[in-house]
């Protein structure tokens, strides 16, 4: 915003119309001088305040990838997938099976630079018609590769989920540990095969939320 003194020699120059231009009298010209200095400092102050504000978001932001997940810094990326075991994978004890010793499928390993890190899941077990029964209140999420599985949860109850005689939901976060190591390999779901019932049975999805950390700084 630019304020001139208008004199006989200016009166006419750069007024395209009324509408465009105040008339001031000169003894109140400079108060309304002031008045404008002032907004404008004000503004610049606001802007290099905006500035700042914008390079320290700019700095911790979110960025939403292509690939599908949330980035917070170039080290580590968050992901929430959806995966869902069928009735043969749960009463199952062949390798993508719960009650095989690598568990049932949740997230496969990423490349030998990077690990992954359980954040939570949220499983819905949808009931059919008959109910699972012969579990052993252990089914955990974990992850490593065989030999080196590291439980990352506490462990579930059949009652609270996969026994259950009707829909359940449940969430489970990582396990209340002061340290977790984080080891190569698949997240997955594990503990003792259930009993199939011989006919229609539920299905579990699970929505789990799942970070990869690069090794490689």
């Amino acid at each position: 915003m630019n304020s001139v003194r208008l004199t006989t020699l200016n009166k006419n120059a750069n007024i395209r119309s009324a509408a465009s231009a105040a008339i001031v009298k000169g003894q109140h010209f400079n108060i309304l001088r002031d008045d404008v200095e002032t907004i404008e400092t004000n503004l610049a102050t606001t802007q290099a305040a905006l500035d700042v504000e914008e390079a320290a978001l700019t700095t911790h932001k979110l960025i939403w990838l292509a690939s599908g997940g949330w980035q917070a810094n170039p080290y580590s990326v968050e992901f929430t997938d959806i995966v869902t075991i069928d009735g043969s994978e749960i009463v199952g004890t062949s390798a993508l099976d719960i009650g095989h010793v690598d568990g049932a499928l949740l997230v496969a390993s990423p490349s030998s630079d990077y690990v992954l890190e359980f954040v939570s899941a949220v499983f819905i077990y949808d009931y059919d018609t008959a109910a699972y029964t012969g579990g052993a209140d252990d089914i955990v999420v974990q992850i490593g590769a065989v030999g080196t599985q590291v439980t990352v949860s506490s462990a579930i109850t059949g009652a609270d989920l996969l026994e259950a005689a009707g829909d359940k939901i449940l969430r489970l976060g990582a396990i209340a540990t002061e340290t977790i190591p984080l080891v190569g390999g698949d997240l997955s779901i594990a503990g003792t095969a259930l009993t199939d019932p011989g006919t229609a049975a539920g299905v579990l999805r699970v929505h789990i939320t799942y970070r990869i950390h690069t090794t490689q700084l």
